[in-house]
């Protein structure tokens, strides 16, 4: 008996431990549950904080706005209200309902307003500013490459770089908007006068080569804008030597004021026309490019359409597939135009937007397909087929081919991602050709010296002597893209367009190994997420870089990758203090280090797809 009651008082005692440790769990799932709870809490009450100061921001700038606006509108009161009084003491106005009048006839005077422009010349309390717009013109002249005593033009001019980098100083357009302030009551708001445009005459005037180009001399609006830009360029220094030449009159400086006016509108509006007529000219090429490109691709597809068809009437000979040689061609063909199809789409939709680009595309579409009823281009394409297939019919108990163990027509499968152009080389070379064709050394490309690539987007230049016009018309529009990259991430902070080409970026390392899964967790999407600053989008690059130079890329690409690596890497962790490559801002230096990190995954790309070309060539010319 006193041993059973030690084994109930026992299993008691654990039944006792056991309930206490059941309750302590439940203790303990309860305080996470809490915890987990209060942690949503809390990243709810930090969003709506992040909300409430974001709003409040808003607030204060549109307050501030506000407070600017009632203050302008408040001077234009008390100066009406003076124009009103003044006009009835000298014209003998007593009639209240002519007294609106009077003060509009005042103010539209032309004098007047000419007036009001030599005052705010001379006056330093324009646009709240320390210097006077006169002094702002002198300091623009300066920076221009025109010397401080005399204002004479230095011998030999400035580069168009050195000019280019002057225009894009804040401190440059901050001056020039100052000075076009004192024309606001002669030009009003005139959407052409800007601050950029009026610093184009200077480039005008000292480089033309550089500015216009091939049709310096020879097109009407370009002549005219040369004798525009030199207009205006000697009005603002005669302007400038107003004090110098002791003219003080109000006749004097009146007639200066007038002329520059004058000059300054009709510069801006001849540039205007100017540039709308290259985008003209622009677009008409893209139309035209888009149109041969719509026409390629219709015809490939018809063409592969009626290949299938056929292809289910008959049975594949001894001799292999017969139309083998025309499925490379056309799917090379709609593959190459598809591709350059949406390349035009998207620079219209950069140039001209969304809808016009849309619109420019369908009459591309239109032409492309007027073109090819008037020509018949389909059915001469379907006759050659025709031919192949009968050909292939005739010649099947005379082939060579029976029985080859190396050749399988679903070879074809593995053409779909090659370079096209090389296949037609490939196609119509001769047998001694084909070495060269497969064994030839790696063509140059500009990111292969990085010096040179970070130079030429940094100056927006590129050698029309070294360059193809397409090449130099495919950098142009990358760099434009990347431009507006970097002025939403430095003006606005607007990150949206850095994070989209890291994503690209990570999506191309995998492609290029997209048998390792392994590896593709470390080239995930969201390292890209994970930059909030532009340290991290370095850090992030440099990770990318020192892959791409060791593993992915061949030793002759991998030697401008390795050296931006060893360069980036001194100013990230800080041994150089100076931007590399004489960039301004690390910021603008990162989204052209982006355009070089895609360029380079574009090349690597390109160079797998001719590596594997190569291993096709054999069965393309056995069959072809």
């Amino acid at each position: 008996r006193a041993e059973e009651i030690c084994k109930k008082k026992q299993i008691k005692a654990r039944n006792i431990r056991r309930a206490e440790k059941a309750e302590k769990r439940r203790v303990l799932l309860e305080y996470e549950r809490r915890s987990a709870v209060l942690s949503v809490m809390d990243r709810r009450s930090e969003m709506a904080q992040k909300n409430v100061e974001l709003l409040l921001k808003d607030r204060q700038i549109k307050a501030r706005e506000e407070i600017e606006h009632a203050q302008l509108v408040s001077r234009r009161v008390k100066a009406a209200k003076v124009l009103q009084r003044t006009v009835r003491s000298i014209l003998g106005v007593r009639d209240a309902a002519r007294e609106g009048a009077a003060a509009i006839q005042i103010q539209c005077w032309a004098p007047w307003r000419i007036h009001v422009a030599c005052r705010r010349l001379m006056s330093s309390e324009v646009g709240n500013h320390s210097l006077s717009p006169l002094a702002c013109l002198k300091s623009t002249l300066c920076a221009m490459g025109y010397s401080s005593p005399s204002l004479s033009c230095v011998n030999p001019p400035p580069s168009f770089e050195t000019l280019t980098m002057e225009m894009n100083r804040d401190e440059t357009l901050a001056s020039v908007k100052r000075f076009l302030l004192i024309f606001d009551p002669i030009m009003g708001s005139r959407t052409c006068v800007s601050a950029r445009t009026l610093l184009t005459a200077f480039l005008v005037t000292q480089q033309p080569n550089e500015v216009i180009g091939p049709k310096r001399g020879k097109d009407h609006c370009s002549r005219l804008l040369e004798k525009t830009s030199h207009r205006v360029v000697k009005s603002l220094v005669q302007l400038a030597k107003g004090v110098h030449g002791n003219a003080n009159s109000s006749s004097q400086w009146t007639a200066l004021v007038t002329r520059a006016a004058s000059c300054i509108l009709s510069y801006c509006t001849v540039f205007e026309i100017w540039k709308n007529a290259d985008i003209e000219d622009l677009v008409a090429q893209m139309s035209e490019s888009a149109t041969q490109s719509w026409m390629a691709y219709t015809i490939a597809t018809e063409a592969l359409s009626y290949i299938e068809d056929k292809e289910n009437n008959i049975l594949v000979g001894i001799n292999g597939d017969p139309f083998f040689q025309h499925k490379i061609r056309y799917k090379s063909s709609k593959k190459g135009a598809y591709s350059h199809i949406r390349r035009v789409r998207i620079s219209l939709d950069k140039l001209l937007g969304a809808e016009k680009g849309y619109s420019v595309m369908k009459d591309a579409r239109k032409n492309a397909v007027e073109r090819i009823k008037q020509n018949n281009l389909i059915q001469k394409s379907k006759k050659e087929i025709d031919h192949a297939c009968c050909e292939s019919l005739q010649d099947e108990s005379s082939s060579s081919d029976v029985n080859n163990p190396d050749f399988d027509t679903q070879d074809t499968a593995a053409l779909g991602d090659i370079n096209e152009q090389l296949v037609h080389e490939i196609l119509l070379a001769d047998d001694e050709d084909i070495e060269k064709q497969l064994f030839r050394e790696p063509e140059l490309s500009i990111v292969d010296c990085v010096d040179t690539f970070m130079d030429k987007f940094k100056n927006g230049c590129v050698d029309s002597s070294t360059t193809s016009d397409v090449g130099a018309f495919a950098f142009t529009m990358e760099k434009a893209f990347f431009d507006q990259i970097s002025d939403e991430w430095v003006l606005n902070d607007n990150m949206r367009g850095v994070k989209e080409v890291l994503v690209e970026i990570l999506s191309k390392m995998r492609k290029l190994v997209p048998s390792r899964k392994d590896l593709h967790v470390h080239l995930s999407s969201i390292h890209a997420d994970n930059c909030a600053r532009a340290v991290d989008v370095l850090s992030l690059l440099l990770r990318l870089a020192k892959v791409m130079g060791d593993l992915l890329e061949s030793p002759f690409r991998a030697q401008s990758t390795l050296k931006w690596y060893q360069i980036s890497t001194l100013f990230h962790e800080g041994r150089i203090s100076e931007v590399p490559f004489g960039f301004t801002t690390s910021k603008s230096y990162i989204v052209a280090s982006l355009a070089f990190i895609v360029k380079k995954l574009d090349l690597c790309h390109a160079d797998v797809i001719n590596f594997r070309l190569g291993k096709l060539t054999p069965i393309i010319k056995t069959n072809g």
